[in-house]
This record gives structure tokens, sequence and C-alpha cells, in this order.
């Protein structure tokens, strides 16, 4: 059965329990109900290390599946960038080696007709 939902309820009712223990009477023993209670307080006490590796345990959990999510999320984002983007015409330069005279060093660089440019190296 749960106590309380956050550690901090937890600590608040561990305080209200160590608030309202009854006093004892100077020279008499203490009863079965002021023995529980304080067994009580004892034990909660004692549960309050493994609640925060609980909460760890869950806080550790909850990164690793906000860190998928968030891959997933990226990858599905790329996936989408490359279906929508369009592959550009690449323009090849055309390199032509020509014996001009029986000349092998004399190498021109030809550059596509559509822009009109002729570069002789």
């Amino acid at each position: 059965m749960a106590v309380s939902s956050s550690r901090e309820e937890y600590i608040n009712i561990i305080q209200q329990l160590k608030d309202s223990t009854p006093p004892i009477a100077s020279g008499s023993r203490r009863n079965k109900y002021q023995v529980a209670h304080d067994d009580l307080i004892k034990k909660l006490d004692k549960r309050l290390s493994e609640v925060d590796e609980e909460l760890a345990r869950v806080e550790k959990q909850q990164k690793k599946i906000r860190d998928k999510e968030a891959a997933l999320a990226r990858a599905m984002e790329l996936v989408e960038t490359r279906q929508a983007r369009t592959r550009n015409q690449a323009r090849q330069v055309d390199y032509t080696a020509m014996a001009s005279g029986g000349d092998t060093d004399d190498v021109s660089l030809v550059i596509p007709s559509h822009l009109n440019l002729v570069a002789n190296l």
C-alpha cells in the first residue's frame, strides 16, 4: 500500500509521526502502542534510502525512454527531409585530351557548349 506519491509527502508523513509521538511519563514503561509508533518511525526512516533508489531508477528509465523517443523523432525528421529533397542535376565538365600535332602535353579544357566558353591550359 502506498503511503505517499512523492518523496516530500513521505518525509512530511514521517515528520508528522515524529511530532505526534505521545510523551513518556517519567518512571513508567512505554506501552505497546508507543513502542509500535516508534518502530513505525524507525522503519519508515530506513526505507527512505530505498525510496530514493527507486525514484532514481524510475527517473533513469524515464530519461532513457525520452532519449529513445527523441532519437526516433530525429530519425523520422531525417527520413522526411531526404524524401522531400530533390536532387540537382550536376553539370559535368568534359576533360578532353586533344592531340594537336602529336603533342600529348597540350590538354584543353572544354566547358559544356551551353556556357560558350573554352579555356586552354
